[in-house]
């Protein structure tokens, strides 16, 4: 069997819960956070993630991108990457809460947010997972 891990995402403040197949999205408004350059408004969304090993294999998650975007006009984009090192046991799981904080000309309706996760067995090889993903 090929090693995967399984990821659950719920977005605070409450939006629905989302991995592969739910269709949840950013928290509708969005609310704009304090930021010192008045540029553009700022966004907090808090992650809470849920990690499941499937294939009988302990891991490591050693990279979570998130990130934030939109196609309506005008369209953007913000990344940003956090380097943790969450172990999970074989079969096991593990939780982690991600705060993630990007800017945006506006509160958009039309934002979408993607985490990817980067992960390694204990001999250095990619474990598989599929990014997830709002709606």
């Amino acid at each position: 069997m090929r090693q995967r891990l399984v990821a659950v995402v719920a977005i605070t403040p409450a939006a629905g819960v989302f991995g592969r197949s739910h269709r949840g999205g950013l928290p509708q408004p969005l609310v704009a956070i304090a930021d010192a350059s008045g540029a553009l408004d700022r966004y907090r969304v808090t992650a809470n993630l849920s990690f499941q090993e499937t294939g009988g294999k302990a891991c490591k998650i050693t990279l979570l991108k998130v990130t934030t975007s939109s196609s309506a006009a005008p369209a953007w984009s913000s990344s940003s990457t956090t380097e943790v090192a969450i172990s999970i046991d074989a079969r096991g799981t593990a939780a982690h809460t991600l705060p993630t904080v990007f800017d945006a000309a506006a509160a958009d309706p039309a934002a979408k947010w993607q985490l990817d996760v980067t992960a390694s067995d204990a001999e250095g090889k990619v474990v598989s997972i599929a990014p997830c993903r709002s709606r």
